[in-house]
């Protein structure tokens, strides 16, 4: 299986970084068994030695500078969610992805860029920590 995975920051190991750490460990996973393609913004962390530890372990790789996701006002899309997009379509018509996994909530509008079925992952939706909190049992005093 072909598996596009789609993120804001490029993954690599080591780092601090939970988004590249999580993305760096399913390249790790699923690698083995899928040919594994890359899709990500690139920022100021990352270095040669992230590049070349990203190239060694995908087939393909398309890391794109990064710019802001949305626009301040309306909250549409800004530039780097159409330099991802277009980078999609690009990893779309020549790596043939089966599956796209779009890696947080802030990359859902590029499940329309690609061309496989998308998965959206929302590590932490923080509409669900509000209503996670709004359901919580009131203290005593404040009832």
């Amino acid at each position: 299986m072909r598996i596009l995975l789609v993120t804001t920051a490029a993954p690599h190991r080591p780092s601090h970084d939970a988004a590249r750490v999580l993305v760096s460990q399913l390249i790790d996973h699923l690698g083995d068994r899928h040919l594994v393609g890359v899709v990500a913004a690139t920022g100021a962390a990352d270095t040669a030695f992230a590049r070349a530890w990203l190239a060694a372990r995908v087939a393909f790789a398309d890391i794109v500078p990064a710019h802001r996701w949305r626009r301040p006002l309306s909250g549409r899309p800004d530039g780097g969610l159409r330099a991802l997009a277009a980078a999609v379509r690009r990893a779309s018509a020549g790596f043939r992805p089966d599956v796209v996994h779009l890696e947080g909530a802030v990359l859902a509008p590029l499940a329309r860029a690609a061309d496989a079925p998308c998965v959206l992952v929302c590590h932490e939706s923080p509409a669900a920590r509000a209503r996670d909190e709004a359901n919580a049992p009131a203290p005593p005093w404040r009832r």
